[in-house]
């Protein structure tokens, strides 16, 4: 069984794939909310995703809140809620799905790792200002530290970035 901290991070901006996931979602036993006035700028996402991905984009200036609404096996919910001003935007399946970006804890440090590259059956969701939408996770790997961020960008601007939805506390 394994702990699960959820954070949120402002960073890098972020939009694309090509790496794929190859291993089982792991089963969370315990999940901690942070509330949103305990969030803090955390490590930012590896620069290898701007640098690998997004290096023509902007910086994204409108981030989500993020926090845990359930666990259930596992399967994780996470609220991102809209507080900015600007219509977010993230690509996924479904409303209730986003593309996950992978990194992995390798010597202390947040590293790239795998994405959600695969495009088939995806469009843009929006999450107009003020408004939230529900979020169903799941980590990909049981044997590594990880934490899995998602891809918003900002409606009709160049503008995105990479927000953690979830982080595994260290063993």
């Amino acid at each position: 069984m394994r702990n699960i901290t959820f954070i949120l991070c402002l960073s890098a901006a972020c939009v694309g794939c090509t790496r794929g996931p190859d291993s089982s979602p792991a089963v969370p036993a315990e999940v901690r909310s942070v509330p949103s006035t305990a969030i803090k700028r955390l490590d930012a996402p590896d620069p290898n995703w701007r640098e690998m991905l997004f290096e023509d984009t902007e910086h994204l200036t409108n981030f989500p809140e993020v926090a845990v609404t359930s666990t259930d096996g596992n399967i994780v919910r996470v609220t991102a809620k809209n507080v900015g001003t600007t219509t977010l935007q993230y690509y996924s399946t479904g409303p209730d799905h986003v593309q996950m970006f992978q990194e992995t804890k390798v010597a202390g440090k947040w590293t790239q790792s795998k994405w959600d590259w695969c495009g088939t059956g995806k469009e843009w969701f929006e999450i107009a200002p003020k408004e939230s939408v529900e979020l169903v996770i799941s980590f990909w790997d049981e044997e590594k530290q990880e934490r899995l961020l998602a891809n918003f960008s900002e409606k009709d601007s160049n503008r995105s970035g990479l927000v953690v939805l979830a982080s595994e506390p260290e063993d």
